[in-house]
């Protein structure tokens, strides 16, 4: 059975590379457009990018609804639905703009990878249970750190010794950077809960930028601007996993859309 495809590859490479030089994506993001490029050549039997079809389309979303988690062994959740049927249909319709003497499909072809709207609804509701922390909270969590080194990182990594017949053990904080973000995270959790606070993540911080620019009705060119600096390939990225509006919000609209009447 056909694993490999050059010409595919030939072109992943140079998407990935418009990715990086253009786009300014990150490697975490790129790896994993090239994972779900390569799950959708593996549900397609590996044909050439340029003969994209419907039916191509249509047998990529039932294996993909269909995919278990390789962690939880369980059917991918919404959320993964979505973000993974977004970025292959910017694939192809980045294809379709650079080669459109080459292609054999057209831009509507690629809208068959769109989402459902029951599967975007669900990604929304999955992401809204999370907690959001305000501006205020996180200069709260902030201002409870301690700051008596004004020059060190404001999450200083950990320092450890060695004690003979024990091991190594903590020595306090060092003026050291993270080389990863897992020990970062941690501190983040603990400097909520530390503070009285629900427990949140450095990738909240993601959303309350991306709420806050709901909130304030941020034009759309500053959305799209938002959009890419969080990393993302499109703005319906952000817009259909990360901004969602609470409840309170809600009302306040339909507050004020029965005042302007």
């Amino acid at each position: 059975m056909t694993s490999f495809n050059s010409k595919n590859e030939k072109l992943k490479w140079f998407y990935v590379r418009h990715l990086a030089e253009v786009k300014g994506r990150k490697s975490q993001t790129t790896n994993a457009v090239e994972d779900s490029l390569l799950r959708f050549e593996e549900a397609t039997g590996f044909g050439d990018f340029v003969a994209f079809d419907r039916e191509q389309a249509q047998a990529y979303k039932e294996t993909l609804r269909g995919r278990q988690n390789a962690r939880t062994k369980q059917e991918l959740c919404a959320s993964s639905v979505v973000s993974e049927l977004i970025r292959v249909r910017s694939f192809f319709q980045w294809l379709l703009s650079e080669c459109p003497k080459d292609v054999k499909y057209r831009f509507s072809d690629t809208e068959y990878l769109n989402p459902s709207k029951a599967e975007v609804a669900k990604a929304q509701r999955s992401t809204g249970k999370k907690h959001i922390p305000s501006i205020s909270q996180v200069r709260h969590v902030l201002r409870a750190m301690p700051a008596a080194t004004p020059d060190a990182p404001v999450f200083p990594k950990s320092s450890t010794k060695s004690v003979p017949g024990t091991g190594f053990v903590n020595a306090g904080l060092s003026h050291g950077f993270y080389k990863s973000s897992t020990p970062l995270a941690a501190s983040v959790s603990a400097g909520f809960e530390n503070a009285g606070l629900p427990r949140s993540t450095c990738h909240r911080f993601r959303d309350m930028l991306i709420q806050m620019g709901k909130d304030e009705r941020w034009p759309v060119e500053l959305m799209v601007c938002l959009s890419a600096a969080v990393g993302h390939n499109d703005l319906s990225v952000t817009l259909s996993s990360y901004a969602h509006p609470t409840d309170e919000k809600l009302i306040s609209v339909f507050k004020e859309l029965r005042e302007k009447k």
